[in-house]
């Protein structure tokens, strides 16, 4: 049966997650509950009950906070100028998960970034070479980032934003239509 009194501080653990995501919504810093809950997300949650099915909801909830502290906290520090600690905390984190590609991808992009290209090449090798012994292979856009670095291309993206559009908006729109001589869009 569920027994909340477990792993308290898993509880303390997504209340810091919950209070970081609130504080930044309303345009404080995040970091120092970020930084705390970091601190207390450590180990597998009910380690000795992982087939469990009572625990598998829970466990979910706790490892999905876990990797939005995380990928918060690589995204801060990256704004401010930490990315030393940026790369401890993606380096610490594949030590215990060497088959995430998002965190392998995350640690290549900030490798790259700082020039050591051969450095995020190797971990992609190391990476590549355990998902082999499991007769598995990285994920499609690892590969595609890999060929990237090992091309020298630039890796910057560039970031979207998305509006939703009402009925009336279409009356308003243009119409796309495809030019016969190439790939070219001509708006009527």
């Amino acid at each position: 049966p569920p027994q909340h009194y477990l792993w308290v501080d898993a509880d303390a653990f997504l209340a810091l997650a919950s209070q970081a995501t609130n504080i930044e919504h309303k345009g404080g810093d995040p970091l120092p509950y970020l930084e705390a809950a970091h601190a207390l997300a450590r180990g597998e949650f009910l380690d000795e009950d992982l087939r469990a099915r009572w625990s598998q909801g829970r466990r979910l909830i706790v490892n999905g906070a876990r990797r939005r502290v995380l990928y918060k906290l690589v995204e801060l520090y990256s704004r401010m100028q930490r990315v030393n600690r940026a790369e401890e905390l993606l380096f610490t984190f594949l030590a215990d998960n060497p088959t995430d590609d998002d965190a392998l991808c995350q640690l290549m992009l900030l490798l790259t970034e700082k020039e050591r290209r051969h450095e995020a090449l190797n971990i992609y090798r190391y990476v590549a070479n355990i998902l082999q012994d499991e007769k598995r292979e990285p994920a499609t856009y690892t590969q595609s980032l890999v060929h990237q670095i090992q091309q020298g291309l630039s890796l910057q993206e560039n970031s979207a934003t998305y509006t939703t559009l009402d009925a009336d908006d279409f009356i308003h729109l243009p119409f796309v239509v495809q030019v016969e001589d190439g790939p070219f869009c001509k708006l009527l």
